[in-house]
């Protein structure tokens, strides 16, 4: 029988008060553990409660695995949900205060899905496999009832076979899925029944780093991380000068409207968490924007790649630094604010944690006109540094708090993720364009993808403030920033060799 897709709605439903009275009051029964939830379940669960699509702000990832038992594989996966508390997490309010319920793992099972596409051709079984990547992307999760993944398993050939993993991201970031990949080569291993045991590396469980960032918000240290962020936001977040002035100021209007918004849905599911304001300001929904997509080859990665090395600086700082020097040159704007990730995994503790680890960080930045490039990167580097060191800090807390709110609208987001493997099936040195549709949550934001072979640069905005063809015009220059730095370099490169 060939395989079929179901209608199914796209949210699911929230749980009724039978079904949360039921989990409270078999807690103790059914061996749960109770802990408090971190900053960013808090943040994340509100959004859940507020959004009328219970945010499916969901992390995907897929590959291939040549040998496939039903019974083995459900093995692993039992076996991963014991290893990791976070997989077997649920969050539930107790009073006013969320909590995580952790499961006994002998009573919170997860079956994955399995699809037989032997039967289909070749453009049947892609075609099937990419709409259900597409339709588990956007299904939500229940935060109260779990679990917070899915797996679908689809058998191309005997020997083919495709694993889909769709999380929340509240339990898995991109480090996240290498955690869970490397646990399921050791279990493979183990299962094959390899000379050598398997060693699974220490680690620590998610709630133990709830307790600490709890511990830390109210400490001597805490304050004093607070006190380095109150001292950058003092001025308010600079705004964009290459915006007109009046969808500036119209953008100033709607601003304070969705922060009275949130503030009087927080009121109507009577759960008020002003801790995390700032950013579910942000995120409550998106706005029209576009997309500009635009992929760097091989030589251009290493010449981009030598020249940070040279220079003794991140190719985070690299991207930002020519980036800001771009506007710098368009309006002669000197002040900056830049949201970026940043991720506990640095401390050795939580290297081997499944979880939301990561906290948005502001770094500011204000940088004069006789700065050139590589002087702007350099001082990038050094912000993004003092940034590391006290974004251990939520921010997002102290923003939530300042008035007007601060970190609600943000002009700049940056993320720079290194994906394992090769860029296929696009042509390189291209820009990709998509004007309108693509959501937007941020007024500019920058996402940078380094593959084995190539880099890849997506630019979305908000076309509320900005102009198609400004944008285009802007990732021109940038581009070409990128391409004669980079190219600059390698031809120096090879002169001293």
């Amino acid at each position: 029988m060939l395989p079929t897709l179901f209608s199914l709605k796209i949210t699911e439903q929230l749980p009724g008060i039978k079904d949360l009275i039921k989990l409270r009051l078999n807690i103790k029964a059914n061996n749960m553990i109770i802990s408090n939830a971190s900053y960013a379940q808090r943040r994340e669960y509100m959004l859940y409660r507020l959004r009328d699509d219970h945010y499916p702000f969901n992390m995907q990832q897929h590959f291939t695995i040549t040998n496939f038992e039903i019974d083995r594989f459900q093995n692993f996966i039992d076996f991963i949900i014991k290893r990791h508390e976070i997989l077997r997490t649920t969050l539930v309010l107790h009073g006013n205060i969320l909590k995580q319920i952790i499961h006994d793992p002998e009573k919170f099972k997860v079956k994955y899905q399995y699809f037989d596409l032997k039967p289909l051709d070749d453009k049947a079984q892609e075609d099937f496999v990419k709409k259900q990547k597409a339709f588990q992307k956007c299904l939500s999760f229940n935060f109260e009832l779990g679990p917070m993944f899915r797996i679908i398993v689809f058998s191309i050939t005997n020997t083919l076979h495709v694993v889909l993993i769709t999380g929340h991201h509240v339990v898995f970031d991109d480090y996240s899925f290498k955690i869970f990949n490397r646990d399921l080569q050791l279990f493979m291993s183990e299962t094959d029944r390899t000379l050598t045991k398997p060693i699974y590396p220490d680690m620590t469980q998610y709630r133990f780093f709830a307790e600490w960032e709890e511990r830390l918000i109210q400490s001597e240290d805490g304050r004093r991380y607070k006190e380095y962020f109150l001292n950058e936001m003092r001025s308010g977040i600079p705004k964009f000068e290459i915006i007109p002035v009046e969808r500036r100021e119209l953008r100033d209007r709607l601003y304070l409207e969705r922060i009275a918004e949130v503030r009087k849905k927080m009121e109507s599911i009577k759960h008020i968490d002003l801790n995390v304001l700032a950013p579910v300001v942000r995120r409550i929904s998106g706005e029209d924007g576009g997309l500009i997509t635009s992929y760097f080859d091989l030589e251009i990665k290493e010449g981009l790649w030598n020249l940070s090395r040279d220079q003794n600086i991140s190719l985070s700082s690299l991207f930002i630094g020519f980036f800001i020097k771009m506007l710098n040159n368009a309006s002669g704007q000197i002040g900056f604010a830049v949201d970026v990730p940043v991720s506990h995994r640095y401390s050795k503790t939580y290297q081997n944690t499944i979880g939301w680890l990561a906290m948005q960080g502001l770094c500011f930045l204000k940088i004069t006109d006789d700065m050139d490039l590589c002087q702007i990167s350099k001082y990038v580097n050094e912000r993004l540094f003092d940034l590391y060191e006290n974004s251990i800090f939520p921010s997002e807390l102290i923003g939530s708090h300042e008035t007007p709110v601060v970190g609600g609208d943000m002009p700049f987001f940056f993320n720079l993720s290194y994906i394992d493997g090769r860029l296929e099936n696009v042509k390189l040195d291209e820009c990709i364009y998509t004007d309108y549709g693509a959501t937007c949550h941020q007024q500019l934001a920058l996402f940078i993808s380094v593959y084995d072979n190539a880099i890849s640069v997506d630019l979305s905005y908000n076309n509320l403030l900005f102009d198609i063809a400004q944008m285009k015009q802007l990732t021109a220059e940038y581009n070409g920033l990128l391409r004669l730095y980079a190219s600059s370099h390698l031809t120096l490169l090879k002169a001293n060799l």
